[in-house]
């Protein structure tokens, strides 16, 4: 007991500080439901808005599909709303634009959709958002990164040229309709996870002397957009002092649906082990504090609780080794349930574990003599290492 006593006061510190006291943005621990539409616009958030509009910018781009309104609805022309365009996945050039903006306002960006045409047959809805101090446009073509226009008018004749001079907008009161359509179909629910370092998952699950990195295995443009974590790593040495177990730095960028590193996230965590309690502190463009507890620690079960930045997500983690050779993990985490077998293979003081879960990541953990490799292979791949000097 004596031993554990430096932690009380540390852990009552962080639980009655002001929540003034940090700037509290969303952490990236939450689970992004992909057939939810107000769950997505979320996950696009950022605190940077010219992050936020190239996100929405490439969430938008994979996932529309152009549609004439005769064909899908049968008539010449229909103006859909931002929720029908969603769930349906195809729409022409305004149920795009309405969608894209809408989404973009949900963020606090004033973006607006104009309208331009010509007198013979070209017609169009383009999407403009503020962007670097100036302005861009978000088009059902391809959103051209690092293009900012002194105003809406030089952002819409950017790309459509002087010769369709007639523009018309915003469309204000076509774009703020009530959606007069039925409820939107019922789709599966899915769920992007967030992947992260074990000392960014459950702390108290490290031994301390641990080295992590995870690189993305699959540079595909799309591919690498999905990734809610792009790049981290971090380390965690062991310690005596003021009663902590171990202390470390980590570092990582997150950002659902940034097409480059340049529109990802950052965030800078100082851990803190102490003997069955885990405290991470992060800053950057994201900031506050996470507390890890594991209370039940045998044998055959452990247990982990993790309290996200005040309880904003509560993460929940149990480990049942009922034989030597078996080892079963389960962790719901915000929305998302993650599970996995993993089958053990011991030789005296080292052991291989192989094992697939839920998460989609096949996992090969080695140790032996102190000294510890963990690989794992799925969106992309994740190395660590466990070193006792």
């Amino acid at each position: 007991m004596k031993k554990i006593k430096w932690f009380y006061p540390v852990i009552l510190f962080v639980l009655l500080l002001p929540q003034e006291a940090i700037a509290r943005q969303g952490t990236p621990y939450h689970s992004i439901d992909e057939h939810n539409f107000e769950s997505v616009i979320e996950g696009l958030r950022s605190n940077n808005p010219d992050k936020t509009v190239v996100r929405v910018a490439t969430w938008s781009q994979y996932n529309f599909r152009y549609v004439s309104d005769m064909s899908q609805y049968g008539v010449l022309d229909y103006w859909g709303t931002a929720q029908e365009t969603f769930y349906s996945g195809a729409e022409d050039c305004d149920g795009k634009g309405f969608r894209d903006a809408y989404m973009l306002r949900k963020l606090g960006i004033e973006a607006t959709c104009w309208y331009i045409w010509d007198r013979e047959t070209f017609a169009h809805v383009v999407t403009i958002a503020p962007y670097r101090g100036g302005w861009t446009y978000l088009d059902t073509g391809k959103f051209y990164t690092g293009r900012r226009y002194d105003t809406h008018e030089e952002a819409v004749n950017a790309f459509f040229g002087k010769a369709k001079t007639n523009v018309s907008g915003p469309l204000e009161e076509i774009m703020e309709k009530p959606n007069k359509s039925s409820d939107p179909p019922s789709l599966p629910v899915k769920f992007t996870n967030s992947f992260r370092l074990q000392m960014h998952a459950h702390l108290t699950e490290c031994e301390g002397n641990k080295v992590e990195l995870m690189i993305p295995a699959n540079r595909e443009e799309k591919a690498y957009s999905r990734l809610a974590n792009k790049d981290a790593i971090g380390f965690l040495i062991k310690t005596n002092f003021l009663g902590m177990e171990a202390t470390g730095l980590s570092y990582g960028e997150f950002g659902w649906y940034s097409p480059s590193r340049e529109f990802n996230d950052r965030m800078y965590t100082l851990h803190f082990l102490f003997p069955y309690v885990g405290i991470n502190a992060y800053t950057g463009d994201y900031q506050g504090v996470d507390i890890d507890v594991n209370p039940i620690s045998t044998k055959f079960l452990k247990a982990y609780v993790c309290m996200r930045n005040f309880g904003e997500v509560w993460d929940y983690k149990a480990v049942v080794t009922p034989f030597k050779f078996f080892e079963g993990v389960a962790e719901y985490n915000d929305k998302n349930l993650i599970y996995g077998a993993y089958l053990k293979i011991y030789d005296s003081l080292s052991y291989c574990k192989l094992g697939y879960g839920t998460d989609k990541e096949w996992k090969i953990e080695m140790k032996g003599g102190g000294r510890g490799v963990n690989f794992s292979a799925g969106e992309y791949y994740k190395l660590s290492f466990t070193v006792d000097w």
